[in-house]
């Protein structure tokens, strides 16, 4: 009997649950794989095997991108297989247009959409922002397909063309794992131009062979316009009908690439059979072609001819043939020795009977002798002919006459012999000899020296490291295991014997220490001429310090300078660049001052290397002048001067004979160019320091015409040049002649450069006009011209009438006002004659006013009152009391009046002493006010009507003398900063009066500013501590006369009791208040 078990889970327990997968993979031949399975399976197959370096990984990942690459933008999957598209992917052809549909033109609204991107504020996402604010300017208003690319579009007939913008594409970095980078473009969604196409026009093309009439493109090769809603690339004709259609047959494919071009067709894309049929093969010929020999150039060796290595120094290869021979002595001649030698080689002339005949000797004869004309023409030719020898002469016979013009023909020529040739060789190089130097050329001795062994290992780790199939890491791991077993000393590796295999920075580089390349700096490196040094090997790491380091070669010729770049604009004019060179002169050095001065006024640059030894000798011969005059004690201050002036005009010349390169003044001589020749650099005369001269003649025309712009030792020299003092000139003479002794290489130097100027030979430009000249013969009866009356105006007696009534010759009157008449409520208003009454002033309050004077603490007003007169007093004191705000009022009032009734009528003299009284009066009342004081003192400073009561004529055309000079100055340097044509053309203007002005109300304002004129009469006077308040040689208590002392403020001095710091006449301190404003004033 069989039992049946029944499971009943509940009777079990589950201890533990178990998860497996088993994959049933199908055979790798019938595996489909996709894109990303493939590569990855490819990658890991084509892995090597054992140990994989970072670069191998690097190259099978790019490997494995571009397989992609290649399979994504060429390979289309389909149901059945895979197909390589060949399709075009854009067409773009200049005969096809698009052509546009119906559009309005947009309104762009630039202060909406603009200006607000450029609001001072932050805004997030600004470029998108910008680019969607550009314009569109087109909205299309009929249907059609819309534009997608840049394109230029046109009408249905191919005219009116406008420009199309597609989507804006930006570009986008995408930044890859191991930090390479890719950089692609990506269009910008919503910026195109809303325009629509509705088809294509196309332009005229060359004949087809074939037309295809279903097609438009290729049914007609007229200008035509082709009407759809398709993209070009779908209605553009494929390949094979292009070339059934629009390519010709030929056998040579070639012919047609202008054809292929026009339709974008690339051989590359012909299909075979089309190709076979457009392109038939041309039928075999055998014929042989004839064999070119390449004759390949060889290079003849550069060395001259043997002969001149033995007569000239010796010749090494690698120095050019011609080089060397123009660096002999006498630069080659000798080549020209010897084809003279060679004359003869062509043939000689047969030698004349005449070339060497002796020369023939007569005796002294007179003329009287000599020309026996007596006999017969034989006797004649048997006489001779007179020549004068010296004091005397000599009868020459006639043969002999002709003897001579015979053998002239031969004078100078000199006989060809056989040892003519070897004689012309020989003398020369007899002569060359003389002047040849033989150089003994040493060859230099070193001394052998063991070299140092170098370690394998090191030869090892250097080609590890210019291994460009490595990784850094690689690198990296490869010199670890070299130096594993080697000792490590200082952080260096060495090898058994101690030879240097390499430094642990090394490896430290390579494993990416220079990530934080500061630490790595402080812990490895130190700067040594602007390179970072490894600070145990010595060896360099990089150049990153950026330091101003000179470079140099070899023989120390500097080859790299280095230098910032300027943050700032500024021009070099001449201005500028004197104020930078004033700071090596020394102003306490009359001789300095004055070349300073000098090169001013030529408006001269010169170099300062070149400048400073003119300076240090100087101020050398100066401290000698000055050691001398302190110890005699007897030489004048203006006498060290006069000298030192002297020192710098020296200096002057030698700097404008010698610079290098010659300095060329911009200032002339009147109407002449500064002339800088002469002694002592082309002349042995002082006489002819035509230099000298120049300058002196320049220095006195300048000093005349701005007297008064010099100060101190300058103006001391420039007054001696003014009197034409022949003690300067001597004196610079004497020091010119000795700087030319102390610089005569400078001197010989400047002699060699300097090239006497051409004078041009000047053109007389008048040309007087041709007057013709009439035969002045007349004829008898002869008629010269029309006979004209003559009316003859004499003196005669003239009558005539007139009546009482005189004649109407005046113009009608002209009413300019009509319908114009006053308001019946008027009043007319009758002028009333006010009469000013004069009053007379006692000749007792003249004199007591008048003797009050001007108390102190006005100087201005002191020297003011030595010289006006009644008129200036009167218009000062009224401006005085115009704006004093303290003074009482029935003292203004009365002060107004007596200065209203001055009688007029009165002499000058006593005008002046009235007005003057009142005007001592008024200034007596300001002194006693301590507030009056401080205002009127503040109005002398600041008050223009006041300035100008009290400038003096001789200050004023001061003022007016130093702005005219300055304008004149900036007038002249307006006209230098142009060029030659400018500056004619402006001349010429200004002379015309046509010119725009140079010179304009800004700029004389600016010139007023900058004069900045200060009275010296306003400077502070200096406080003398010592003088007591009341002056000196002044009793303080009580004078001679008895009358109580008066202060200078007008108050009376109380009794001095001698006690410390005694304030008496003060009316402030800092012991008692002073009350403003109070109301007894008022």
């Amino acid at each position: 009997m069989a039992d049946a078990l029944i499971f009943d889970p509940s009777e079990f327990e589950v201890l533990e649950t178990f998860d497996f997968e088993e994959e049933i993979q199908k055979p790798e031949e019938t595996r489909f794989f996709t894109l990303d399975a493939q590569l990855t399976d490819f990658f890991e197959k084509t892995l090597p095997k054992g140990k994989v370096t970072k670069h191998e990984i690097k190259e099978l990942k790019q490997l494995k991108d571009r397989f992609k690459t290649a399979y994504e933008g060429l390979i289309v999957a389909t149901d059945s297989d895979y197909i390589i598209n060949t399709a075009k992917k854009s067409i773009h052809l200049p005969w096809i247009n698009p052509v546009y549909a119906g559009f309005d033109y947009k309104e762009f609204s630039y202060d909406k959409e603009w200006r607000p991107i450029f609001e001072n504020r932050r805004t997030v996402n600004y470029y998108p922002r910008l680019i969607g604010a550009l314009p569109r300017p087109y909205i299309s208003t009929e249907p059609g397909r819309l534009l997608t690319q840049n394109d230029t579009l046109v009408n249905e007939e191919g005219k009116k063309p406008i420009i199309g913008l597609g989507n804006y594409l930006m570009t986008k970095t995408i930044l890859k794992d191991d930090w390479y980078y890719e950089t692609i473009s990506v269009e910008v969604p919503n910026t195109a131009d809303e325009l629509k196409t509705i088809g294509f026009y196309l332009g005229e093309r060359p004949e087809l062979p074939r037309p295809l009439m279903e097609h438009p493109f290729l049914k007609s090769n007229q200008p035509s316009f082709v009407k759809t809603d398709v993209s070009l690339l779908d209605s553009f004709p494929s390949i094979t009908a292009i070339m059934e259609h629009a390519i010709p047959v030929t056998t040579d494919p070639y012919a047609t690439m202008k054809l292929l071009k026009l339709y974008d067709v690339r051989m590359s894309q012909i299909p075979w059979a089309a190709w076979k049929e457009r392109f038939p093969p041309v039928e075999r010929q055998d014929v042989p072609m004839p064999i070119l020999e390449l004759k390949f150039r060889r290079d003849s060796p550069d060395t001259p001819s043997e002969i001149l290595t033995k007569v000239y120094s010796d010749w090494y290869p690698g120095f050019d043939s011609r080089l060397w021979l123009t660096q002999q002595v006498d630069g080659g001649y000798f080549v020209s020795r010897l084809l003279l030698s060679e004359a003869s080689s062509a043939g000689s002339l047969a030698v004349s009977a005449f070339s060497e005949v002796p020369t023939a000797s007569f005796p002294e004869s007179k003329p009287e002798i000599c020309m026996n004309l007596t006999t017969n023409f034989d006797s004649f030719l048997s006489s001779g002919i007179y020549r004068t020898v010296g004091k005397g002469g000599q009868c020459i016979p006639v043969s002999t006459i002709m003897q001579e013009k015979v053998t002239v023909a031969y004078k100078g020529r000199i006989a060809w012999k056989e040892s003519t040739k070897h004689d012309i060789l020989v003398e020369y190089q007899k002569l060359l000899k003389n002047f040849q130097i033989p150089l003994i050329a040493e060859v230099p001795k070193y001394e052998k020296y063991e070299h140092l062994p170098k370690s394998e290992r090191h030869a090892d780790v250097l080609a590890i490291q210019a291994d460009p199939n490595r990784e850094p890491e690689d690198k990296a791991e490869a010199l670890e295991r070299i130096v594993r077993d080697l000792t490590l000393e200082n952080r260096k590796y060495y090898d058994v014997p101690g030879q240097f295999v390499m430094c642990l920075h090394t490896i430290e580089i390579l494993r990416g220490a220079l990530e934080d390349k500061f630490k790595f700096y402080a812990d490895w490196t130190v700067s040594v001429d602007g390179k970072r040094v490894c600070h145990f090997c010595g060896e360099e790491i990089n150049g990153d310090t950026f330091n101003a380091v000179k470079e140099y070669d070899e023989d120390g010729h500097l080859v790299m300078d280095y230098s910032a770049l300027e943050t700032a604009i500024s021009t070099d004019n001449v201005v500028n660049s004197l104020a930078e060179l004033k700071k090596l002169f020394n102003p306490d050095n009359a001789g300095e001052s004055l070349l300073f001065t000098i090169m001013t006024f030529l408006q001269v640059l010169p170099d300062e290397k070149q400048l400073m030894p003119i300076l240090q000798l100087i101020r050398k011969l100066s401290a000698g002048l000055k050691a001398r005059a302190a110890a005699s004690k007897a030489i004048a201050k203006e006498k060290q001067e006069l000298v030192e002036g002297s020192l710098g005009i020296a200096g002057a010349v030698v700097l404008l004979q010698t610079h290098n390169p010659f300095l060329i003044p911009k200032r002339s001589v009147g109407n002449r160019p500064l002339n800088t020749a002469g002694y002592p650099r082309d002349s042995d005369d002082p006489e002819e320091c035509f230099v000298l001269s120049s300058i002196l003649v320049l220095l006195r025309k300048t000093f005349e015409s701005f007297p008064g712009s010099y100060r101190g030792s300058v103006a001391t020299i420039l007054r001696e040049v003014l009197k034409k003092s022949k003690d300067l000139r001597d004196q610079s003479l004497q020091w010119i002649k000795f700087f030319a002794e102390q610089n005569k290489s400078v001197f010989e130097n400047a002699r060699e450069r300097y090239e006497v100027p051409e004078e041009e030979a000047s053109k007389n430009s008048l040309v007087l006009p041709i007057e013709s000249v009439d035969d002045p013969v007349y004829l008898p009866g002869e008629a010269l011209e029309e006979e004209k009356h003559m009316d003859c105006r004499t003196n005669k007696l003239s009558s005539s009438w007139s009546t009482k009534r005189l004649p109407n010759v005046s113009q009608t009157e002209l009413s300019l006002q009509s319908r114009i008449d006053p308001s019946p409520n008027s009043q007319r208003v009758s002028p009333s004659n006010n009469v000013i009454s004069s009053e007379h002033v006692p000749d007792g309050d003249i004199r007591r006013r008048v003797a009050l004077g001007i108390p102190s603490g006005f100087p201005v007003l002191t020297e003011f009152a030595k010289t006006a007169d009644g008129a200036a007093f009167v218009t000062i004191t009224t401006r005085l009391l115009s704006f004093l705000p303290n003074i009482p009022v029935k003292q203004l009032k009365a002060l107004q009046a007596h200065m209203v009734r001055i009688d007029i009528l009165e002499s000058d003299s006593m005008i002046r002493d009235i007005a003057k009284g009142y005007f001592f009066e008024l200034m007596n009342i300001v002194k006693a006010s301590p507030p009056l004081t401080r205002a009127v003192n503040d109005a002398l400073k600041t008050d223009l009507t006041l300035r100008m009561i009290l400038l003096s004529k001789d200050a004023a055309e001061k003022e007016d003398f130093e702005l005219r000079a300055k304008e004149r100055n900036t007038l002249k340097a307006s006209l230098r900063s142009m060029n030659d044509s400018e500056r004619e053309i402006t001349q010429r203007l200004l002379e015309l009066g046509l010119a725009d002005f140079i010179i304009t109300n800004v700029d004389r304002e600016r010139f007023v500013q900058e004069l900045n004129f200060k009275e010296p009469e306003l400077e502070e006077a200096v406080v003398d501590m010592d003088r007591p308040e009341e002056g000196y040689n002044v009793e303080r208590d009580y004078v001679e006369n008895g009358d109580q002392p008066i202060a200078d403020d007008g108050t009376q001095l109380q009794v001095d009791y001698g006690d410390y710091g005694d304030r008496a006449v003060r009316d402030y301190n800092d012991y008692t208040t002073n009350e403003y404003y109070l109301e007894d004033n008022l």
